[in-house]
Parts: structure tokens; C-alpha cells; sequence
């Protein structure tokens, strides 16, 4: 079963370099890109570029990989220093960016919402002028510090739960469990089932935090539609800009459905599982692989669904290559 770690070790190689690709092209794009129309909105696409960046850093440094038994799951690597109480920052670093991801994320369909009132009523742009927009973003990685803190003080290490983890890594990595360091819940103790209370209030908070996220992700989203589709929005808009916003509302559709299919169900599957007392044992690695690629996914599809950034980009690949054609 040690394949699967050298699967997500792959995986995490081939992510970090498409991603350092994708948000390079993306940030070159942004930063060339002399439309007025996307205001601020620029600049929060802009922190998205950086903190994927950080996040496929962060997600190739740490090293980590995932187990999940009949009573808990864990994220974990190996390690052979002795300072096992930092250590789990090793691990915890990606979980920063992780959910720092999933904010600013939730905060682009917020934006998208807010930019449809202008053409209604009063504009609430001026709540993401440069400075407050300095304040979301700083609310965003403050959202992924206090879910490292959470997981940091009460999914750490104990003793019941290196013991119930020792056979399984043994069988299915060859490892020991001085030679790895983890974090994670346990959720039933004992042969009477004892359910840890700090456990189990933890996993609420972390649960409820991930659901907040996607479900208003999902409801900006559906009102943005609706939005763009009322009549008095269609007459007040220009054309030009109304195609802009309509590619915005769909780059920010694909920029939901792309972590709803490799890094919020994936990682559900893996949180709920031991729940139901359902182990998925090495393959719950598979999530630790999702999670690994997502990054180029989600920018390559922002960059193919705006026109000008296709066209910026398809004229530049073509200049290049016939300027290379015609030097050789």
C-alpha cells in the first residue's frame, strides 16, 4: 500500500509546478490587463494568484498523506525529528492555506454579488475599496489561523489513538509510529464507544465553518444569476459590460464546481467517514491527491473562459512560436 503515498507524492510534484504555471500566467495577465471594468475585483483575483501559489507550496512542503479506520481518520507524515510539538505545523501549514483558500473563495462570490447592486440600486462597492479589501483578505487567512489553532489543540496527538493507528501503519505503509507525525480525531474510544466531548464539538466547528463556506458560495452564486438576469440590470449595463460580468459569473461558477469535485467533497468524504464507522484505510489518500491538483484546474479555467485573457494569451503562444520558427 506504499503505492499510494508515491501516487500523492506525484501528484503533489505535478500540481505545484502546473499551479506556479497557471497563476504566473494569470498574475502576468491580471497585471497587463487595462479594463477598468473589473475595478478591485483585479486585486482579488490577484491575492487568489498568491495564495494558491502558497497553497500548492505548502501542500508539496508538508508531505502529507491521509489514513482513515472505523473510529478516526488522521493527516500525517513521516518524520524523525524530536520536536514532535512543532512538528504538526509541518502538517498544519497547508491546512492554513487550505481554508484561507476556501474564504477568499467564498469572498469572490460575495464580491461578484455585491458588484450586481450597482446597476440596482446604491452601490456596496465602496465595501471593497483597496484598504477594506485588505481587511477581507486579512479575515480570510485569520478564518484558516483559527481552524490551525482548533486543530492544533484538540486533534493532536494522544496515546489511545497512536496505539489504535500502530497496526494499520505497520501493515500498510511499514512504518512505525515514532517515524510519523499526525493529526486528527478520534471518534469512538474503547469497546464501549466513548465519544471524545472536545472531539466531537471541534469537528462540529470545523464542519459547520466548511459548510457556512460552500453554502455561500452556492447562494452568491445563484443570486448573482439572478441578478444579471433581471431586467432592469440587462438595460441599465452597457453590452460590453454585460458580457464581462456574464464571463466573471461563469469563470466564478467553474471556480465553485472545480473545488466542490477536488477539495470539498474529497475532503467531506474523509472528515465523515469514520463517523459512520466506514475506514477507507491508504485509499483515502485519493482525497490528498485532489487536493493536489486542484490549483492549475481552477486558473486554467478562469483564463479560458475571460476572452481577453484567451485571446492575450493565444496571441502571444502564436507570436512566439513564429518568431521561433522563423530564427530557426
Amino acid at each position: 500500500m506504499a503505492f499510494f503515498l508515491d501516487f500523492v507524492a506525484v501528484s503533489e510534484t505535478i500540481g505545484a509546478i502546473l499551479s506556479l504555471i497557471t497563476n504566473s500566467i494569470l498574475l502576468t495577465l491580471l497585471l497587463s490587463y487595462k479594463h477598468n471594468k473589473l475595478g478591485t475585483y483585479k486585486y482579488l483575483m490577484i491575492s487568489c494568484c498568491f495564495v494558491q501559489m502558497i497553497y500548492s507550496t505548502t501542500n508539496f512542503s508538508s508531505h502529507m498523506r491521509a489514513h482513515s479506520t472505523n473510529a478516526s481518520y488522521v493527516l500525517f507524515r513521516e518524520y524523525k525529528g524530536s520536536n514532535r510539538k512543532f512538528a504538526p505545523f509541518l502538517l498544519l501549514q497547508f491546512c492554513w492555506m487550505y481554508t484561507t483558500q476556501i474564504a477568499i473563495l467564498c469572498i469572490h462570490f460575495f464580491y461578484r454579488y455585491i458588484s450586481l447592486w450597482q446597476f440596482l440600486s446604491t452601490s456596496k462597492l465602496h465595501w471593497f475599496d483597496r484598504k477594506r479589501l485588505y481587511l477581507w483578505i486579512a479575515l480570510a487567512v485569520f478564518f484558516g489561523f483559527s481552524i490551525v489553532v482548533l486543530k492544533y489543540t484538540f486533534l493532536g496527538e494522544n496515546d489511545y489513538l497512536t496505539e489504535h493507528l500502530r497496526y494499520d501503519f505497520a501493515k500498510s505503509y511499514g512504518l512505525r509510529m515514532e517515524e510519523v507525525v499526525y493529526n486528527g480525531p478520534i471518534f469512538y474510544q474503547g469497546l464501549e464507544n466513548k465519544k471524545p466531548i472536545g472531539v466531537w464539538v471541534t469537528i462540529g466547528i470545523l464542519m459547520f465553518g466548511m459548510m457556512t463556506c460552500y453554502t455561500s458560495m452556492l447562494f452568491f452564486g445563484i443570486m448573482s444569476y439572478i441578478k444579471l438576469k433581471h431586467r432592469k440590470t440587462m438595460f441599465t449595463m452597457s453590452e460590453k459590460t454585460r458580457y464581462l460580468q456574464k464571463q466573471l459569473l461563469i469563470a466564478l461558477m467553474i471556480q465553485a464546481t472545480i473545488p466542490s469535485l477536488l477539495i470539498y467533497i474529497p475532503a467531506e468524504l474523509l472528515f465523515i467517514s469514520p463517523v459512520f464507522k466506514l475506514g477507507l484505510g491508504p485509499l483515502a489518500n485519493i482525497s490528498m491527491c485532489c487536493l493536489a491538483i486542484y490549483p492549475p484546474f481552477d486558473q486554467f479555467g478562469v483564463i479560458y473562459i475571460i476572452k481577453d485573457f484567451r485571446t492575450t494569451l493565444k496571441t502571444f503562444v502564436i507570436k512566439s512560436w513564429t518568431k521561433s520558427t522563423i530564427s530557426s
